[in-house]
């Protein structure tokens, strides 16, 4: 029986949830479902075509290809020889769909880079109180990354509680980070980073 609450005349609260809400949580149930399902069968739903094979090597230009076509949104790489171990997809919900929402690219020395759409949330609260609890603690300091050959100013997130030190950096709209064992002038290289920026396509299938 659905409980009512009568606030005013003008005005009725109820308890069930609202259109939106019901999106939301139907949306974040998928996500957790595709989740369990990429952990039992890993490697068979994979974006990246050349993660957990050996042979025959898979050429990194085909990877990055086969990831952009799926999520619609650039790569970032580190500026090195080396090839990635996986590029994986990152997921959030966004107008009540999962959607691609960023792209993790990870080394087998325990580095990661990756670049996402800028979600508002990312974003503390701008108030005074806030600002000065964080330069108290000094969770966050200055740096730099270099992206595509240009030095970009960087926040460097320190965790005061064990974690991977990150580099976080906003390149032409997008966010960029480094984590791991890097350092300020860590080289980056982004691949199709010049669209407009902004969520990727819709998740249908839970690859990632």
């Amino acid at each position: 029986m659905k409980r009512v609450a009568m606030l005013s005349s003008s005005r009725i609260v109820t308890d069930e949830p609202s259109a939106y809400d019901t999106e939301v949580r139907i949306a974040r149930g998928e996500i957790l479902r595709q989740d369990v399902q990429d952990w039992l069968d890993p490697v068979g739903r994979v974006l990246d075509p050349g993660f957990g094979r050996t042979a025959p090597t898979v050429p990194l230009a085909a990877r990055i290809e086969a990831l952009a076509a799926a999520t619609g949104l650039p790569v970032a790489l580190l500026d090195t020889a080396a090839a990635p171990d996986r590029i994986r997809a990152l997921t959030g919900v966004v107008g009540g769909l999962v959607r691609y929402t960023g792209v993790e690219t990870r080394y087998r020395d325990g580095r990661d880079v990756a670049v996402r759409w800028p979600d508002p949330w990312d974003n503390p609260p701008a108030m005074e109180e806030t600002r000065q609890l964080v330069e108290s603690c000094q969770l966050f300091t200055d740096g730099l990354l270099i992206v595509d050959g240009s030095q970009v100013p960087a926040t460097v997130h320190r965790p005061v509680r064990g974690g991977a030190t990150t580099w976080v950096a906003e390149v032409g709209g997008w966010y960029v980070s480094a984590r791991g064992a890097t350092h300020d002038g860590t080289r980056i290289r982004l691949v199709g980073a010049d669209r407009k920026p902004g969520p990727g396509r819709p998740r249908h299938d839970g690859a990632t």
